[in-house]
């Protein structure tokens, strides 16, 4: 008996800590990694306190599904937290859309196929070559006859299409990462701009300083535009790393996701943010029959549009 309750004690002691260092995430290198999968272990919580249900172990069961409980309310504290999308309005809005090149792992076809199936406003590329750079102009111009692309050899080249004039094209670096700013009109009165960002992978001490860095370059850009800012790309952080709420927090933007891939073994890598003046009405994986996963789309407008033209209409017949 002393040794099944000693037994049970050490396994409680365990999940907890489990649960805890995923939460907290201290910057332990051998642990780290383990990070992006919080939603796989939060799903494991569920599998083990059913199974504790099934053996009729009261104590291991409840202290599974509360280690469940405090990850799910942490991951959806990190993402998209709104109970329900807000409602569309009927104009003002805009639809977004990013790809990774090295995700296309079929050819260039398949890309510019489910690239136009999307029909987003924008469309985001990253690691565009000069060989992807010419293929994406030839097929792509004429639903999107605004372009601007930085073309490179390494996986640092960007492209960005739009069926939108674009009002301004900026670029800025770090550490010889670029990143690209474009001020698009959302309606007659309000611009956005957008801006795409390539994190490098976090692995190792190193890299994960040069990460942490690069948000705060990024966030620090944000905060000195007035207008409202989209931010899309490859991050290759889980949205629920400190990474990644350290640079939300600073540069005061939303996550778009509610949830992850529908792929279970699929860590989110991939994400869009936005300002607070903009709200998101929808956002999805985007795939084809061949590959789980090619890019992301999110739709957005502006917020409170409605109480906005009332204000204006009553102001105007009050004259």
């Amino acid at each position: 008996m002393i040794r099944s309750n000693l037994m049970q004690t050490i396994i409680m002691v365990f999940l907890i800590l489990a649960a805890l260092v995923s939460i907290f995430s201290p910057e332990w290198a051998f642990v780290k990694k383990s990070y992006d999968f919080s939603v796989q272990l939060m799903l494991a919580y569920l599998i083990l306190g059913l199974g504790f249900l099934a053996a009729g172990n009261r104590k291991l069961l409840l202290t599974s599904f509360a280690c469940c409980g405090a990850l799910c309310l942490f991951l959806k504290q990190s993402s998209n937290n709104h109970l329900r999308l807000p409602v569309q309005n009927k104009d003002e809005k805009i639809t977004i859309a990013h790809f990774n090149t090295s995700s296309a792992t079929f050819g260039y076809e398949s890309l510019v196929q489910i690239v136009k199936q999307s029909d987003a406003d924008i469309i985001s590329f990253q690691e565009v070559t000069p060989d992807w750079d010419f293929y994406l102009k030839s097929h792509l111009e004429d639903l999107y006859p605004y372009n601007e692309s930085n073309v490179r050899i390494d996986p640092y080249g960007m492209a960005i299409f739009s069926k939108i004039p674009i009002n301004k094209y900026d670029t800025f670096t770090y550490d010889h990462i670029p990143h690209q700013v474009v001020n698009i009109p959302i309606s007659p009165e309000q611009n956005i701009n957008i801006i795409c960002a390539n994190i490098l992978p976090p692995v190792g001490k190193r890299l994960n300083e040069h990460a942490k860095f690069q948000l705060l370059e990024i966030a620090n850009k944000i905060t000195e535009i007035k207008e409202p800012s989209i931010v899309v790309g490859d991050f290759n952080l889980v949205y629920w790393s400190n990474e990644i709420r350290s640079f939300t927090e600073k540069a005061k933007l939303e996550n778009s996701r509610r949830d992850i891939s529908q792929n279970f073994l699929k860590v989110p890598y991939d994400h869009i943010f936005f300002s607070s003046k903009l709200e998101c009405t929808g956002f999805r994986d985007l795939s084809d029959s061949i590959s789980s996963h090619l890019g992301i789309i999110g739709s957005y407008q502006l917020k409170n549009l409605p109480q906005i033209r009332e204000s204006k209409l009553t102001s105007f017949w009050n004259k």
